[in-house]
């Protein structure tokens, strides 16, 4: 019971944070992040002791999330390289798509000072699986031979392009599906041998 309501209430500290660094930024303060999920600051200090704690929770949470969503069994399973990244690909602008929030708040944070190198380093080894893969693909010159994290920022690049464009013009399920398609091509075309 006890870890149930510890987590109903890390769960609403989180959701909080989300929502007002959409809006504000990291210049918002802790204080109207606990107001915001009806908790007290020594409640949000006791499961984050600094706002940078807090800040790399928040960045933590959404790329757990969005791991589950995009390297699911599918994508362990895909064997050909091109296939497994446009099913990443696909798979993450659907995420972001129907979390927009959350993938600002994480691009926020991602492109910030504020959240630590261990964060960071922690997003990285969830992400492995695919530098792996990339890896895989040069050794067998399948794609160019480039640091893989350097292939994944280009790529990050150009998903995040993907998606504000089908924000901005509203696009519908069949454009959004063909502008995917055309902006992974762009890509695996610059990046294959």
């Amino acid at each position: 019971m006890v870890n149930n309501i510890n987590n109903i209430k890390n769960e609403k500290i989180l959701e909080a944070a989300i929502k007002l660094l959409s809006v504000q930024g990291t210049s918002v303060p802790t204080a109207k992040i606990a107001q915001q999920a009806a908790v007290s600051n020594g409640t949000l200090f006791n499961y984050y002791p600094t706002k940078k704690a807090l800040l790399d929770g928040v960045y933590l949470s959404i790329k757990k999330e969005v791991s589950a969503h995009v390297i699911n069994q599918v994508a362990r399973e895909t064997k050909h390289i091109e296939d497994l990244v446009l099913y990443l690909w696909q798979q993450y602008i659907s995420w972001a798509m129907a979390n927009t929030l959350k993938q600002q708040v994480a691009s926020l944070l991602r492109g910030s000072f504020a959240i630590s190198d261990e964060a960071r380093a922690s997003v990285d080894e969830i992400f492995s699986f695919i530098n792996i893969k990339l890896e895989e693909a040069q050794n067998k010159q399948i794609i160019r031979d480039m640091p893989t994290e350097f292939l994944c920022e280009i790529a990050v690049a150009q998903i995040l392009a993907t998606i504000q464009h089908a924000r901005i013009n509203n696009l519908t399920q069949q454009q959004l599906s063909q502008l995917i398609q055309q902006s992974f091509e762009v890509y695996w075309k610059g990046i294959k041998t």
